[in-house]
């Protein structure tokens, strides 16, 4: 009896593996590795994860509208260029001479140049399956960059947000 499912992921990693902020100290092979399995034992490489990934979605999709349930694909909030922001942010806050964390970060081309494998993924799903909604408008600045930080940190890392984030971005 559940009549929504919001469905939240990184959504370009499932796509085409992941970016050089979550490589840090990571064995080089972790970044070939797919995310997304085709069957079950069948391990799809990397430059078909985008492919596997629309057919498997479609076909949850599929299932769960045929049970009358509302799919909403929530498209992945902009990343930035750091690991570790909230860290990076807290350590301006306290030695602010010297330290130059610019409060801005990826710009709007970036995002939307990593996200193109899952415009194409989410472009593949036929029509009525599920409502997409993309909040990157509410994460530019008038200049078109992210910005990372106010007060406090907007981001926990690369890709999370804090609770003040949370906050600010709603708002």
């Amino acid at each position: 009896q559940v009549p929504n499912v919001i469905l939240v992921g990184r959504w370009n990693a499932r796509c085409d593996g992941y970016d050089d902020a979550e490589m840090v100290g990571r064995e080089p092979e972790y970044r070939s590795s797919p995310m997304v399995i085709d069957e079950i034992g069948q391990v799809p490489r990397p430059q078909t994860s985008a492919t596997v990934l629309a057919r498997r979605l479609e076909e949850m999709l599929t299932r769960l509208k045929s049970a009358g349930i509302k799919v909403w694909l929530i498209r992945q909030v902009p990343e930035t260029i750091h690991r570790d922001t909230a860290k990076l942010v807290a350590m301006l806050k306290r030695f602010p001479q010297g330290n130059t964390l610019d409060a801005f970060t990826t710009s709007r081309e970036e995002h939307e140049s990593r996200q193109s494998s899952t415009t194409s993924v989410f472009a593949l799903l036929p029509q009525g399956l599920a409502e997409v909604i993309d909040p990157s408008d509410q994460f530019f600045s008038e200049q078109n960059r992210l910005k990372i930080y106010g007060e406090r940190s907007y981001y926990r890392d690369d890709d999370h947000l804090t609770r003040y984030g949370a906050r600010h971005y709603l708002a």
